[in-house]
């Protein structure tokens, strides 16, 4: 892993100066995805943002190794493809390749400032070490729910799905919940020893608590002060046609999703006014828009 290390640091080398990394820690369903998005919009202005799906990562490595079997890391994953199906934890070597490799990919694609959120990293101890040894300002955000709410909040994003016309998330499978569920003591445990290894890196919060609680909190551990927080938090009062506005009201259950998107397409955008770029779909693709 000390080579790994050395060889990011090398790779980075003054780009780090420009890299915030935010890990989002916490069990499915619990938020930390839908709060990662509201923060990249609202934070359009303060530099590029992008969520990094750790498992999605994964995913590619694994589908460029069945293309081509040469492909070791590829291979590497999917040798614990068992673990993961039942919810273990992965070794930590190639885990954290594949996700610094995808860190390394947007510090050398994009400039000036950069915010990475990693969305399942890290797992264990070794892995958060591997990370803050490149990142030491490396923050994580962990919004805490329980067991039930985890199963209240699949079965309702189910039916959300199914009314727009879409299936079943696998991971919101009641078989993948529960597999989750038993080994998350392991990660739980991790999280803690590295709340106590790295003091203050980690905000633990209620994910039950007001969604605008939860955005200042992390805005806060993010190193905002009150008053910018309040500016940045303005267009969540008064801005329809702004994307964390929808989510918001959505969650606050101020409209359903059609009655704010009419609002949106009623309400006139502001001269100026900062875009979040999008970056949803496969990270390959991503990387491959940003290369032409």
């Amino acid at each position: 892993m000390q080579k790994l290390i050395e060889t990011y640091l090398r790779i980075l080398g003054d780009r780090i100066e420009t890299l915030v990394i935010v890990m989002l820690l916490g069990k499915r369903t619990s938020g930390k995805g839908t709060l990662s998005e509201i923060l990249c919009h609202l934070l359009a202005c303060y530099g590029t943002h992008l969520t990094i799906s750790v498992s999605g990562v994964m995913d590619k490595h694994i589908a460029m190794y069945q293309e081509d079997h040469n492909y070791q890391l590829g291979r590497r994953l999917l040798e614990q493809a068992d673990i993961r199906s039942k919810g273990g934890l992965l070794s930590d070597e190639p885990v954290t390749e594949s996700t610094f490799g995808e860190i390394i990919d947007f510090a050398q694609l994009e400039d000036g400032k950069l915010i990475l959120y990693l969305d399942g990293f890290p797992r264990t101890v070794i892995q958060a070490r591997a990370l803050f040894a490149v990142c030491k300002n490396a923050i994580g955000i962990y919004p805490q729910i329980s067991n039930d709410e985890v199963f209240i909040r699949a079965i309702r994003r189910t039916k959300e799905r199914a009314e727009r016309g879409e299936g079943q998330r696998p991971d919101d499978e009641p078989i993948a919940l529960k597999r989750h569920l038993e080994s998350w003591p392991k990660t739980a445990q991790a999280i803690e020893t590295i709340r106590a290894q790295y003091p203050n890196s980690i905000c633990a919060f209620d994910g039950m608590s007001p969604i605008r609680q939860q955005i200042k909190l992390a805005l806060a551990h993010m190193g905002f002060k009150p008053k910018e927080i309040t500016k940045i938090m303005k267009p969540l009062d008064d801005n329809p046609a702004h994307k964390a506005y929808e989510i918001v009201h959505r969650l606050e259950g101020h409209g359903d999703s059609r009655e704010i998107l009419t609002q949106r397409a009623l309400a006139t955008e502001r001269p100026g006014e900062p875009r979040w770029l999008n970056f949803a779909g496969p990270i390959g693709e991503v990387q491959s828009r940003l290369r032409a």
